[in-house]
């Protein structure tokens, strides 16, 4: 339309491209506003009934999820995901790396819109047992992504770095000797 091409003026080709997407998403949707079903906002415990009850679950694009994601993949359910450029649309990507099965990553991450499409039809459908496996291979590998010491000791470190030391009444290798040995503590607690 007129619009959008006035709209997309002076934008990069990558950003025309997303805009030319969701435009295209929004056209899809408005065809498709039969099938779908909106539900408003649900308490949590209604939420995760819902994760619990779902075929496939879609991450949204270009933000992604982080928390409902997390949520999803603790009830075993797979997260069909198109991962953006910026970090608010990479966060289920980042944690299927953690949890490192490279075939449910292939299962579950898009790298088009068409592609997204198909993964998320080939999980709701159950094409080939893809579902099932998507589901166990989900079970199997998503305690990885719980009770890491890589953040503690990331924190630890950032903020023992930028830590006054001039408010220290130890010399600065006691502190930061105890400000470790109190980071591992809490990381064993965690775990």
């Amino acid at each position: 339309t007129a619009a959008a091409t006035a709209a997309t003026m002076g934008m990069g080709q990558e950003a025309k491209a997303e805009a030319d997407e969701r435009a295209a998403l929004a056209a899809a949707a408005a065809e498709m506003s039969g099938r779908l079903h909106w539900v408003p906002v649900q308490p949590h415990h209604r939420l995760l009934d819902l994760y619990h009850l779902s075929d496939v679950i879609l991450d949204s694009y270009p933000a992604g999820g982080c928390t409902t994601t997390r949520e999803a993949l603790e009830l075993g359910r797979p997260v069909v995901t198109r991962p953006a450029r910026y970090l608010g649309s990479r966060w289920t990507v980042a944690l299927y790396g953690i949890m490192g099965d490279a075939r449910l990553t292939n299962l579950t991450v898009a790298d088009s819109e068409q592609d997204y499409v198909a993964k998320a039809v080939a999980i709701g459908t159950n094409q080939n047992g893809l579902r099932e496996e998507a589901r166990r291979r989900v079970q199997a590998s998503v305690g990885k992504i719980f009770r890491r010491k890589e953040s503690v000791e990331a924190w630890t470190g950032l903020l023992l770095g930028i830590a006054p030391k001039a408010h220290s009444t130890r010399a600065p290798q006691a502190a930061h000797q105890a400000a470790h040995q109190a980071a591992h503590q809490a990381a064993h607690q965690a775990a």
